[in-house]
Parts: structure tokens; C-alpha cells; sequence
């Protein structure tokens, strides 16, 4: 029995070791497969994310152009009120109606929502001009008491007014015409 494997204490050191190497292989290829599942899992993962923030981007583009159309309603209504409040001053002169000036008075209440701020500064002006051109025919109107010799000055000052507000009216209906068209190309433009 001289070929019998004697089990001194280098030998089960090197058995032991390479159990050990052996176990240690058998995990590592293990792990080694496991991290290609999760990695292919991963891709997978971030694939879908892509996907998904394809959809969200196409959503909130959907979003944003519902939302100009709304906006761009409620701006062509402003527009459309102050095109006839200007023609009924226009048309009127120096004596238009109340109702006119309240009726584009609630559209410019609610510009700051939907235009610029330069536009809507520029509604409220209108608003405000036409208030003060009717406070100041008021005071030299049939009927009011006046000073002899101050009516022509009083009707001189409204009329100025009057001026104003149809000048501040031209460059209005032209920044809300710039600010309402839709397609910008140059042929446009220029109307």
C-alpha cells in the first residue's frame, strides 16, 4: 500500500486550496452570469426610459400647442374688441359711446394673461385715454357751465386727446397683429 495517498498536512492544505479555487471559479462564473442578466436588464431599462421620454416629449409638445391655440383665442378676441372700439371712435369722433370704452375696457383687464406687457400697458392706456377724452368733453359739452372764453381751450385739449388715442391705437393694432400672426414669413409681414 505504498501508493496510498497519505493525507499529511501540505496535501489537505493543497486539496483545501484548490476546493477553494475550485468554489471560487464556480461563483465568479456565476456572478459573471448574473451581471450580464442585470446589465441585459439595464439596457432593456434604459431603452424603455428612452421610449418613454420620446412619448413625454411629444405630450408636453402637444401641451404647449393646445395651449398657444387657447391663448392665441383669447388674444384674437382682444384684438377683434379693440378693431371696434377704434372703428366706432373712428367713426364716432370725439363723441363715442360709454358702452364702447366698457367694452374694451374687460379685455383690457385681462391682456396681462395673455400678451406682453407692452400690449397690455398699451390696452389699459387706450382704456384710460378714452376715459379722460370723455371726462374732458364732459366739461364743455352742451350743458356744462363754462367760463366764457376756456370752452375752446377745453375743446382744443379733447380733441388733442382724441388725437393721441387714435395715434396709440395704430401702434397697438400693429404690435397685436405681430403678436397674433401665426405664420411670420416676410410675404406676410409687410400687410
Amino acid at each position: 500500500m505504498a501508493e496510498l495517498i497519505l493525507f499529511d498536512v501540505p496535501n489537505l492544505l493543497s486539496a483545501g486550496m484548490f476546493l477553494a479555487a475550485l468554489l471560487a471559479a464556480v461563483y465568479a462564473e456565476r456572478s459573471a452570469n448574473e451581471a450580464r442578466r442585470q446589465a441585459k436588464a439595464a439596457e432593456s431599462a434604459v431603452r424603455e426610459a428612452q421610449a418613454q421620454s420620446v412619448l413625454a416629449k411629444a405630450a408636453l409638445a402637444e401641451a404647449k400647442s393646445q395651449n398657444k391655440i387657447a391663448v392665441h383665442t383669447h388674444q384674437l378676441e382682444a384684438y377683434k374688441a379693440l378693431l371696434q372700439f377704434k372703428s366706432r371712435v373712428v367713426g364716432g369722433g370725439i363723441h363715442f359711446k360709454d358702452d364702447a370704452v366698457w367694452a374694451l375696457w374687460k379685455h383690457a383687464q385681462l391682456a396681462e394673461f395673455y400678451f406682453p406687457a407692452g400690449i397690455a400697458n398699451s390696452m389699459t392706456a387706450v382704456v384710460d385715454r378714452a376715459l379722460e377724452i370723455q371726462a374732458s368733453r364732459s366739461l364743455w359739452s352742451e350743458g356744462a357751465e363754462v367760463v366764457p372764453g376756456q370752452r375752446q381751450g377745453l375743446v382744443t385739449k379733447s380733441y388733442d386727446q382724441f388725437k393721441g388715442l387714435v395715434a396709440l391705437m395704430d401702434h397697438l393694432v400693429i404690435d397685436m397683429r405681430g403678436e397674433l400672426r401665426i405664420f411670420r414669413d416676410e410675404g406676410l409681414s409687410k400687410l
